[in-house]
């Protein structure tokens, strides 16, 4: 039986063939599975994938919180544990509350641009006498 072994280098060896895989080999093949596809559908897409896999990411994270227990646990070549990380952050809101002026001298307006594709319900108005019909958009 082959396991899944990760490189430093930041390779993947594909545990079925042994074939050491870029990620950008990845990304390839996942945008083959798209070929025909707009580049607003790929987008749409890959988003929403994205999503799915943060929350199962997500899930996941709750379940093994729940298995490990603070106990390791090995599966294979993977070691799976619990690590607790204290960090210090800063409270902007309590910050903009106490020292509003300080705040407001300090306070950074920044402007980006985004791209959103998203797949919107449509009204559509239909010919005098009939109602409106409400329906999702085609891909």
């Amino acid at each position: 039986m082959k396991t899944l072994r990760i490189k430093q280098t930041d390779e993947f060896v594909n545990p079925v063939t042994g074939e050491i895989v870029s990620p950008s080999g990845l990304e390839q093949q996942l945008l083959a599975m798209l070929y025909g596809l707009s580049n607003v559908e790929k987008y749409y897409l890959l988003n929403e994938l994205l999503k799915g896999l943060s929350r199962g990411r997500d899930l996941l994270r709750k379940r093994l919180l729940e298995e490990l227990d603070e106990k390791p646990r090995q599966v294979g070549e993977l070691v799976a544990y619990v690590r607790r990380r204290t960090q210090s952050r800063f409270d902007t809101k309590r910050f903009r509350k106490d020292h509003p002026e300080l705040f407001r001298e300090y306070a950074k307006e920044i402007s980006q641009t985004v791209v959103v594709v998203e797949k919107p319900d449509l009204v559509m108005k239909i010919e005098e006498g009939q109602e409106a019909l409400e329906q999702d958009m085609p891909l």
